[in-house]
């Protein structure tokens, strides 16, 4: 694991909207095997009307959905 990326609900909303820039930042994210974070509250957050459902299953099962990101990047700080 190289890093990881933690996006914000104006990323992840981009990402499901298939945005050419967004989606080519998070391609070299994955090929690097950088992990790439949301909040579970991000998820709430994004715009992700018009999006089909299989589009946001398949975006969602890409990323690693932290249920508390503070408590989840305090835990990474120690391993």
């Amino acid at each position: 694991m190289s890093g990881t990326w933690v996006l914000d609900s104006e990323a992840l909303s981009l990402y499901l909207r298939a945005d050419r820039k967004m989606t080519a930042r998070l391609a070299v994210a994955f090929q690097d095997d950088i992990r790439v974070v949301i909040a579970a509250a991000t998820i709430v957050e994004a715009d992700y009307d018009k999006v089909h459902p299989a589009r946001l299953d398949w975006v969602l099962s890409r990323l690693v959905a932290a249920p508390s990101l503070k408590n989840w990047l305090g835990l990474r700080r120690t391993c």
